[in-house]
């Protein structure tokens, strides 16, 4: 595994907790990690963390355009379906209302951004 699918995967673990946090149930979490959440009664207020290397990711993850932070989420951070397994790649572009092949390139793209961000960090700090 390399550096950056090691990143994600750490990442998206940590958003999983603080999505199941929400008390949203998991079937509509993920329209509420695209649409946004609400103060309607029996939502929570999300007080909890994230660890401070998830925190980097984040910020890292959050300054890519949309489109591409969009399946970065999708990909790492949503939490299991209700019986346990995770989306597929295909459940998830069914959703997100795009083609499998799209949504793979878009994946390919949103990491190969990430890790050139991550490298002019890197190379400015010196």
């Amino acid at each position: 595994m390399n550096y950056l699918t090691g990143m994600l995967q750490s990442w998206g673990r940590d958003r999983q907790r603080l999505y199941t946090h929400t008390g949203y149930p998991t079937e509509s979490v993920f329209s509420r990690i695209f649409e946004g959440t609400s103060g309607k009664p029996g939502h929570k207020i999300l007080c909890a963390d994230l660890p401070g290397k998830s925190w980097e990711t984040e910020t890292y993850v959050m300054h890519l355009p949309e489109k591409y932070r969009d399946v970065l989420i999708a990909k790492y951070a949503l939490p299991a379906k209700p019986d346990g397994t995770m989306f597929t790649a295909r459940e998830i572009a069914l959703n997100m209302d795009i083609s499998l092949f799209c949504f793979r390139k878009r994946v390919t793209r949103a990491r190969q951004k990430l890790g050139q961000n991550i490298t002019n960090k890197v190379l400015m700090s010196h």
